[in-house]
Parts: C-alpha cells; structure tokens; sequence
C-alpha cells in the first residue's frame, strides 16, 4: 500500500466527500500552528483495506475467602472454570464462537479480537457460589460494565487495545452439623457412652433468627447437617422430641449463642468454606421417685415377710426447697411413684395415716437424708434415673385398759380401832356387784415407773368415767406403768396386773427392796410396773381396786339405875343386864361382840333368921377364859 500526499486534478472525479480547497486552519485536522492558506485535498484513485491491530480480553476466577469480591493475597484462583464470550451486533449479543476455560491458576484470555463491544459470561462453577463480578480496565480506565455475578457487558475495544482483570468472585459454600443427644449428667457436652437421638427435626434460622424454610432430621446416630450454604449469618433450632425434656444446648467451632433453655443457637458465622461442627442440643430423659408404705406389725423398724402394705396413704413430692409440688396416694400394694420427672433435686414427705403410729423412714437408692419426721429430702435424680425403696413404716398402736372400783360393800369398824387388814377381807378381783368409782385419775409412765409428759410437758393422764373405765391409746411398744392417784374417802385396795403382766404395788404388796433403787418413788405407793407392749396390742384389766371403811358410832352410855332401897326383910332385884352391842358385819355375816357394862358394888344385906346382917359371897365361873376369841382378825378384841 502506499499513500501519496500531493495534489493532482486528475483525482478530483474520485467522488470522494473531500473538504474544499478554502479549508483554513485553524482546524482539527490540521497541526497546531499550521499557516493559514488553502488546502488541497485529494481522494484515493483505488479501494484501501487496512488491517487493525489485534485487540484483548483477559481475568481470573477466583476463590474470594473474606466475600469482598476483591482479590487479596492468598486468594487462589480456581481452574477448570469456563468463560463465553460474546460481541455487540446492533441488536443484542451475538456468540463469537469463543470460550476458553481457566488454568490452574484462575485465569482466561481471549486474543486476537477484532475492535468492538463485548460481553463476557461465566459459567458458574460446581461447589461454588458467586460473590460478584469486576470490570476490567483499558490502560487504567474501567471499560465494561457488571451486569450480573456472572456477566460483564459493554467491553469496548479499538484495535490494539487490551482489557485487563475482568474477574470473577466465587466462594465455596459453607456447612452447619452437630448431635441431638441424651446428656446423660446433663453438663451440656456430648461425653463418650452417650447416645444420639434419631429423628429429631431441626430448622436452619437465618440471621435474624427467623426460619429459612430448610430442614433436616436427625439420623440413626442422632447426627444432622445444612450444607452448601451459602457464607453468612446462621442458626438452628430443635423441635423439642417427644419423651424428653430440654437440656443443654451449645455452640459449636464457630462460635454463637445458645439459648438455653429454648432449643435454639443462633448468631452462627459461617465464612466462605467453613465446616461449622458440634453444634449439639442436650436432652434428658425423664427420672421418678417411688416407694412403699408398710405396717411394722412387730414394731422393729424393718420390714419383715407378711408384713402387710398399707393402701390410700398420701405421699407429697417436694422440690429443692422443701415445697410440696405434687401428690399420690399408695395403691392396694402400699406403693407410691412419681413419674415423668425433670431431672434434678427432690424430696418426699408422707402425711401420717390415721390409727397409725410413726415408724421408721428409709432413704432409697438415689440417696437423700431424714430431714424431719415422715420427710426425706437431697435426693439427687439424673436423667433416666430412678429412685426406688423411699419406704415408710407405720406401726400400729398399742393400748392399756382396766377399772377402778370400790371393791365390794363397806368394811364396818368400831370406832377408834384401827385399819382393818384389806387382804383377810378383799381380793381386788371384779364382781358385777362392785361398784366403778368414776372421775379417778390414772398416769402413765415408763417402766421404772418416771412419769411420761406430751408435748406441752404435762403428765399423760386418763379419768375414769361413770363405769370405772380408763385407757391410755395410741402407745409405741415398750415397757409401760400405770400410776394411780389414790381417791379421797377410800383405803387402797388390792391391784391387779392384766393381760400383759406385770407388777403390782400398793400397801398390801410392797415392792420388793432390790426395785426401790430403781423406781420412781411416786410409783412406790399405788401402781402396776412393767407392763410390756407389742405393737398393736391391747393391754387390758389393769385394775386398782378401792376400800370403803364405814365406822359405827359408839354405843350410847348405860344408864345408871338409882340405888335400890329395898323393904325390909326383901332381898334387893338383881342388877339389870346391858344391851348387847350391835353386830359387825364382816362380808354381810354378823359378828356379836359383848362388852362388859361396869357396875357399881352393891353391899346387899342379908338377913338371918334373927334379922342380924349377914355376909355373902359372889362366885365369878368364866369359861374358855384364855386369849380373846378372834384376836388377830384385825378387829378389835370384846
């Protein structure tokens, strides 16, 4: 080719749309500084075809680690990624029949490109998400437009020119994993021997907290997994399975927040590429407290073969406090339990049954301490736990029973003799025709005869009521003592011991000197000692009998006759006899006593034939006139 720069005529027919020869500078197709004057132009006789320089299109695919769509250091490149490209024809886009695919480092090139506008479009790449896209530059200057993640259009080349660094953002995606498990010792780690929970539904949350619509089900192992997710802000939730309670949820390598209780982390990072691992829920399964309520027939705090159960008993659980926060009652068996329990701190308390006596408690296999009467607290209950044998013993009561009575009719005593020997006369055995002596006051004591007091500190008393009755109930078993406080206008009689033994002690029988030491001296004068009881059993006729002495008023004076003056010659009556005293009764039979009635001496005279006074002489014949008959009866002697 060759361009020739002068002026001929001969070119003027060429046609050609040429200034005129009046073009003037100044002019931009003209130097600066040029000289004013005409200009000739001039047109090609021939056809020029100038070839342009080749132009380019050059990037990279990248692995964008932070997502800021800017390639940093360290950023790789990812291979094997292919790249189309296209150029403008005046209505759209149209193939160029190029595409290459990226080397090992991440990067394409297209040469050999004809001026014009292209587009460049990347075929995204498997195991990736697209961050963004950047346009190029021509020499510095951007030159192209973004118009999707993968898409960059309007890439205007003139000949020669070259667009650098039209590059792709990717990231690999990210993955969230962990367990639902049974912690076992609740401490909100997945310990070795610990087993996961299958079939547990579990919801990816976003960043807000909100649920994405995605979820997952644990497997056999209780295992889960969100994958290919793309790099942001996660969480997760659990629907709480049926048959557990919450326990502790945690965070896994990534970090977050776990809501506990609630079933829910959240605030969960996950950078591009990151394998977000442990991310666990802890479940428990539910404990329970039983026991049973039996009767101590024997009273040695065990329970023993044959010993029954005992049905409709209320058991209260109570929490960490003390509190009562539910109830049962025992079953035919005597058994109680309480089920379905969150795993944690417990206690049961049995309300004292009616008709029974407190026996023995006993802490069951989960452990625990006696913390008051009929209360057990400070069981300890794991998950899957459950305590057994809180047992509680009721004993039944035992009793003691018997009558005070006037131990047959009055005993008739002359006046001013002494007490009559009871025993020769009384036995203290109960007869229908006795009489009950009401309104006597009877104490219980132990069995060294110590009085026993109730919980204000007074004695425990029991009156006799219009029958002679008296009962003390509701006794432990052990060694008891009745104590009677002797009634006024009555001796003491003859005490008996009843069905259980003992020992009776009052005036008549004395306690034995080697006991003195031991008993109490208020139960030295009027009791029955010793007497043993059983649980359940009912000591009966335990019996104090009571004397009445009736005295006789004295006999009234004799009366005194005046002196007889007889006639002369008539021998004076005889003195008259005394009134024989009045009979004793001894059991209904009367005894005659006779006193002598003191007479004063009489001189009688007597007269002979001869009416001289004579002597006489009075002669006394007492038979059996040895010791009084009767002495030693107790009565006094004639």
């Amino acid at each position: 080719d060759m361009f020739v720069d002068f002026y001929q005529s001969k070119l003027d027919a060429t046609g050609l749309n040429l200034p005129n020869d009046n073009y003037n500078p100044p002019s931009p197709y003209m130097p600066p500084g040029s000289s004013p004057g005409p200009v000739y132009t001039a047109g090609a006789i021939f056809t020029l075809y100038q070839q342009p320089l080749p132009a380019s299109i050059a990037g990279t695919v990248f692995d964008d680690l932070n997502a800021d769509n800017r390639r940093q250091p360290g950023e790789l490149g990812i291979a094997d990624v292919q790249i189309t490209l296209y150029v403008w024809a005046g209505e759209g886009y149209m193939p160029t029949g190029l595409t290459t695919v990226t080397d090992a480092a991440g990067r394409y090139r297209f040469d050999e490109l004809l001026p014009g506008v292209y587009q460049i479009v990347q075929t995204q790449p498997a195991g990736y998400y697209s961050v963004g896209a950047t346009a190029g530059t021509v020499r510095g200057e951007t030159r192209g437009v973004v118009i999707s993640a993968d898409v960059i259009a309007q890439v205007a080349l003139l000949g020669g020119e070259n667009s650098i660094n039209n590059d792709f953002a990717e990231m690999r995606p990210a993955a969230i994993s962990g367990f639902v498990y049974h912690d076992r010792n609740n401490n909100g780690v997945f310990d070795f021997g610990e087993t996961g929970i299958p079939g547990v539904t579990i919801l990816l949350l976003d960043a807000a907290g909100n649920p994405t619509g995605t979820f997952t089900i644990t497997d056999f192992w209780g295992f889960y997994l969100f994958d290919d997710l793309v790099p942001g802000v996660y969480g997760v939730a659990e629907v709480q399975p049926a048959g557990y309670f919450d326990g502790l949820d945690s965070p896994g390598s990534e970090g977050g927040i776990a809501q506990n209780p609630g079933d829910r982390i959240t605030q969960i990072v996950l950078a591009p590429g990151v394998y977000a691992f442990e991310y666990n829920f802890g479940e428990l399964m539910p404990a329970s407290l039983s026991g049973h309520v039996w009767l101590d027939a024997n009273g040695n705090a065990l329970h023993d073969p044959g010993e029954p159960p005992l049905p409709g008993v209320t058991v209260y659980l109570l929490d960490a406090t003390g509190s009562r926060i539910a109830s049962t009652v025992t079953n035919a068996a005597g058994y109680y339990r309480f089920d379905n329990l969150l795993p944690g701190i417990y206690g049961v308390e049995q309300l004292q049954p009616q008709g029974y006596l407190d026996g023995e408690e006993f802490v069951g296999t989960a452990g625990g301490w006696l913390a008051a009467n009929d209360k057990i607290a400070g069981i300890t209950l794991g998950s899957d736990q459950h305590g057994a044998h809180y047992d509680f013993l009721e004993i039944p009561p035992a009793s003691i029973s018997g009558y005070v009575f006037q131990d047959g009719p009055p005993i008739q005593v002359p006046d001013g003799s002494t007490t009559p020997y009871v025993p020769h006369y009384r036995d203290g055995l109960l007869t229908d025709d006795d009489v009950p002596l009401a309104g006597v006051v009877l104490r219980l004591a132990d069995g060294n005869g110590n009085l026993l007091r109730d919980e204000q500190g007074r004695p425990i008393t029991a009156i006799t009521d219009a029958n002679g009755y008296y009962q003390f109930v509701g006794l432990m078993p052990g060694v008891y003592s009745v104590i009677q406080v002797q009634p006024e206008g009555y001796i003491d009689g003859i005490n008996r011991p009843g069905t259980h033994g003992g020992i009776a002690v009052n005036r008549w029988t004395p306690l034995d000197p080697l006991m003195i030491g031991s008993i109490s001296e208020e139960a030295q004068q009027d009791s029955i000692l010793g007497i043993a009881l059983g649980a359940g059993q009912q000591a009966t006729n335990y019996n104090f009998s009571e004397v009445l002495i009736e005295v006789l008023p004295p006999a009234p004076p004799p009366v005194v006759p005046p002196p007889y003056v007889a006639p002369p010659g008539v021998l004076p009556p005889p003195p008259p006899l005394a009134a024989p005293a009045p009979p004793i009764l001894v059991d209904g039979v009367p005894m005659f006593f006779s006193f002598p009635v003191p007479v004063a001496p009489v001189a009688p005279q007597l007269f002979g034939c001869g009416g001289v006074p004579e002597a006489y002489t009075w002669h006394l014949s007492v038979i059996n006139g040895g010791q009084p008959r009767g002495d030693g009866d107790g009565l006094p002697n004639a």
